[in-house]
């Protein structure tokens, strides 16, 4: 019985320590700045009072206006720019004339940001915003919301959720994060953008797939055989059409087709050495992605 009781207080352990390991910061934002998980220092505040439960954004960006509200995050201890996900409840006070940044990562570099336009749907932007991805679900105004955004290193998949559903899922093959600026703030340095609204509980995690936030959308036994000229596509008997899409490592689409279950063969003659990604989604919206290399 001591052997059983000793074993079980170790796995006991062993869990809590993964679980502290996982979950990076966990700032609640309703009447202080502290990190409750005592890994980083306090949100940075001005101008940024507490009311409605949260912490107020007034909209106004800061370098332009001595009242305008900075709240940003000290870099974060231990973050993984391979494999994260960053979760956070927010209120529109007002839509913008154009859009506005939720959250963004990176004040002078930005790599990662959720935005919210002047008919209320959200969307994602990368890479300093070259890359930008458009839904069609919108954050009502004054009502809290919970946004929820996540990034897989080896699938390349970005995901953003709105209310704990799923509502853009990009292939992504290079996040560019500049100077590893992982911080995350309430205005867009460059365009010099602030949010208007409320910001609470705000948390990091340095996994792509958090326990009561992600489900799993994994679309499961494909199989690919890379021959000198053509992709060898296996298509499980289980499943119906599925689309492909073969994308270099900008990001470019360089085949879209849709196959059937079974063998399926796609042409790839006259593409250089390198590395690929396939895409494929079944017609329920699951997704899978693969990484190949071509050798010539």
């Amino acid at each position: 019985m001591k052997n059983v009781c000793f074993t079980l207080a170790l796995v006991l352990v062993f869990v809590s320590a993964l679980n502290g390991q996982t979950l990076l910061c966990s700032y609640p934002l309703s009447s202080d700045a502290v990190d409750v998980t005592g890994n980083n220092p306090d949100v940075f505040l001005d101008n940024a009072p507490f009311q409605n439960g949260g912490v107020y954004s007034n909209g106004i960006y800061y370098g332009d206006e001595p009242t305008g509200a900075r709240i940003e995050t000290p870099l974060i201890n231990n973050f993984d720019f391979d494999d994260f996900t960053v979760i956070i409840d927010f209120f529109i006070e007002e839509y913008p004339a154009n859009k506005i940044p939720i959250i963004m990562g990176g004040p002078t570099w930005r790599w990662v940001g959720s935005y919210v336009d002047k008919n209320g749907k959200v969307s994602l932007v990368v890479n300093n915003m070259s890359d930008s991805f458009n839904s069609d679900e919108v954050a009502t105004l004054n009502q809290w919301h919970t946004l929820a955004f996540s990034y897989n290193h080896t699938s390349k998949e970005l995901q953003l959720y709105l209310d704990n559903n799923l509502v853009l899922n990009e292939i992504v093959p290079i996040l560019e994060h500049g100077d590893n600026e992982n911080k995350f703030l309430n205005a867009n340095w460059g365009n010099g953008d602030t949010y208007k609204g409320y910001w609470r509980n705000l948390k990091i995690y340095n996994s792509s797939t958090v326990v009561g936030i992600f489900h799993n959308h994994e679309l499961d036994g494909i199989e690919v055989l890379v021959l000198r000229n053509a992709l060898k596509i296996m298509i499980p008997q289980t499943e119906k059409d599925i689309d492909v899409q073969l994308i270099d490592m900008r990001g470019v689409n360089l085949r879209s087709t849709r196959f059937t279950p079974g063998s399926n063969m796609l042409d790839v003659s006259g593409l250089k050495t390198g590395n690929y990604i396939l895409l494929f989604t079944n017609p329920a919206g699951r997704k899978s992605t693969k990484e190949i290399t071509l050798i010539r």
